[in-house]
C-alpha cells in the first residue's frame, strides 16, 4: 500500500501544497523552503499524537490528507489544542479507532535509513534489534544449558533481559568470562604440580620399620644407662679406673645409638613430608580434574549459546547479520568498515522492516552524503518494493520530483 497523492495546509513552511507521489519522491528547494515541512507532514498524519509546533505562523489550523493507491484516506488536522484523526477505508467508510488501525500498518519511527547510517554504533545497534524483535525465553535457555550455567547467569540477571539478542550476547559474555577465570586457575594449578613434582625427591627405605627401629634403639640406650647406674653402684668408688674405661665405653656405645636415633628420626621426618606432599598432588590432580569439567561444561554452553543465536539469525531478511560486543557486523566485518553500497544495502533492509505493511518511509538529510552515495541509494530503493520520499538542498524552489 503506498501514498497516492498528499495534500498540506499550513504545516509548518508550507501554506498550500498538493503532490502526486510516486514510487521515488525527491523533495527538493533552497534551505528553509519546507522540504522537512513535507516528511513532516507525513510522519504527523501517520504518528499517534498532538504537536501544536507544526502550525504554520499564523495559523489557527493545519491539515494533512494522504490519500492510498487502495482507495484508503487518511485526515489529520491540528489546532493549538488538539489534533484530530479521521481514516476512511477504500469504501469511504470511517475506521473505527483509526490511530490504532494505523499504527498495525505503519511505523514511521526510526525508518530513516540515513540517520541508521550517522548513528553511533551502540544507537545503530538499538534500532537494529528493536526492528529484528528477536525473543529468547529464559525456558529455551533453561532446555538448552547446564544447571550450573544457568546459576551463573541469574546472578549476573542475564534472565532479565528482555531482547533476545541482547540477552544472547550477555549470556555469551558472561560464560566467556566465567572459563577464562577457570582456565586461568587451570594454569595455576597445572604448574603448582609440575612444580612440586620436580621439587619431590622419591622416598627410599628398607623393609624395616624405622618406628620400631627408633623404639627399639631408645629402650637399648635406657637398658644400657640403667646397667651403667646398676654397675656403678656395684662398684662405687672401689674401682675407680674401671670406671673411667666403662664411661668411655659407654660414651662410645651412646654416640652410636644417638646418632642410629637421629637417623632414624630423619627418615620418619622424611617419610612424614613425602605422605604429606604427595597427598597435595593427588588433592591438587582432583582438583585439576574437577576445574577441566568445568571448562569444558562452559565450552558448550558458549556453544550452544552461540548455535542457538545463529538459529535465530538464520531466517532473518538481512543475510550474515550478527551482533558481537554490542556492535553490528555482516559478513563478519564491523559494519563501519563496510563499503557506502553495503551498508545502505542493510539500511534499507531495516528500513524495509520497519516500515511493515506500507513499505513507505521518509529520508531526510541524504543531501549529507555525496553524489555517488546518493545516486547508489536511489538504485538500491529502486530494486524494492518501497515507496521513498527524499529530501534534497538545491537552488530551486521547493519541488517534488515523483520518478
Amino acid at each position: 500500500m503506498k501514498i497516492d497523492k498528499i495534500k498540506i495546509s499550513n504545516v509548518l513552511g508550507v501554506e498550500q501544497m498538493e503532490v502526486k507521489a510516486g514510487k521515488i519522491n525527491e523533495i527538493s528547494g533552497k534551505n528553509g523552503e519546507g522540504k522537512t515541512s513535507i516528511i513532516e507532514s507525513i510522519k504527523f498524519a501517520l504518528q499517534g499524537g498532538s504537536d501544536a509546533t507544526l502550525l504554520r505562523n499564523g495559523a489557527e489550523k493545519s491539515e494533512v490528507v494522504l490519500v492510498f493507491d487502495n482507495g484508503m484516506t487518511v485526515e489529520k488536522s491540528q489546532t493549538p489544542i488538539k489534533a484530530t484523526l479521521k481514516v476512511k477505508d477504500k469504501r469511504g467508510k470511517d475506521i473505527q479507532k483509526p490511530q490504532g488501525y494505523l499504527s498495525k500498518i505503519f511505523d514511521m519511527i526510526s525508518v530513516n535509513p540515513v540517520s541508521f547510517l550517522l548513528a553511533k554504533p551502540e544507537e545503530r545497534t538499538k534500532v537494529l534489534l528493536k526492528t529484528l524483535n528477536i525473543e529468547v525465553s529464559n525456558d529455551e535457555l533453561a532446555n538448552e544449558l547446564q544447571q550450573s550455567s544457568l546459576e551463573l547467569l541469574a546472578e549476573y540477571d542475564v534472565d532479565a533481559i528482555a531482547d533476545g539478542l541482547k540477552k544472547l550476547e550477555k549470556a555469551r559474555s558472561t560464560l566467556f568470562s566465567e572459563r577464562t577465570a577457570v582456565n586461568r586457575e587451570i594454569k595455576s594449578k597445572k604448574n603448582a604440580i609440575e612444580e612440586t613434582e620436580k621439587a619431590l625427591q622419591p622416598f627410599e627405605t628398607s623393609e624395616k620399620d624405622f618406628e620400631d627401629v627408633l623404639a627399639e634403639k631408645k629402650k637399648a640406650a635406657e637398658e644400657l644407662a640403667q646397667a651403667r647406674l646398676d654397675f656403678l653402684e656395684e662398684l662405687n668408688q672401689k674401682y675407680a679406673q674401671e670406671k673411667e674405661k666403662l664411661n668411655e665405653k659407654f660414651n662410645k656405645e651412646n654416640a652410636v645409638l644417638q646418632a642410629e636415633i637421629g637417623e632414624a628420626e630423619r627418615i620418619i621426618k622424611e617419610k612424614t613430608h613425602f605422605i604429606e606432599v604427595n597427598s597435595f598432588l593427588e588433592k591438587s590432580k582432583q582438583e585439576l580434574e574437577s576445574l577441566n569439567e568445568e571448562a569444558n561444561l562452559l565450552s558448550y554452553d558458549i556453544a550452544t549459546l552461540d548455535n542457538i543465536k545463529a538459529n535465530k539469525l538464520q531466517d532473518l531478511p538481512i543475510e550474515n547479520v550478527d551482533i558481537i560486543d554490542g556492535q553490528l557486523y555482516v559478513n563478519s566485518v564491523q559494519f563501519d568498515r563496510l563499503n557506502t553500497a553495503e551498508q545502505i544495502k542493510v539500511a534499507i533492509e531495516i528500513a524495509k522492516l520497519k516500515a511493515g505493511n506500507s513499505g513507505v518511509i521518509c529520508v531526510d538529510g541524504l543531501e549529507r552524503f555525496d553524489t555517488n552515495t546518493y545516486n547508489q541509494f536511489k538504485e538500491q530503493i529502486q530494486a524494492t518494493d518501497l515507496q521513498v520520499f527524499i529530501t534534497k538542498v538545491s537552488d530551486d524552489n521547493l519541488q517534488v520530483i515523483a520518478n
